[in-house]
């Protein structure tokens, strides 16, 4: 993921219905669309689109 794309925290109700991330990634919200990335890197590893309108 670009260095200049803003992402925030997946709210925690969300976050409590996904599976777990695996050791050394996290999920995050970027517009609509909740991104698994891995940490350190921000490599897209998965994505969940459209889920905030």
């Amino acid at each position: 993921m670009p260095r200049n794309v803003r992402y925030y925290d997946v709210p925690g109700r969300l976050v409590a219905e996904l599976p777990p991330a695996p050791r050394g990634h996290r999920y995050v919200r970027v517009a609509g669309d909740i991104l698994l990335i891995a940490i350190g890197t921000n490599m897209v590893v998965d994505a969940l689109q459209d889920i905030f309108y």
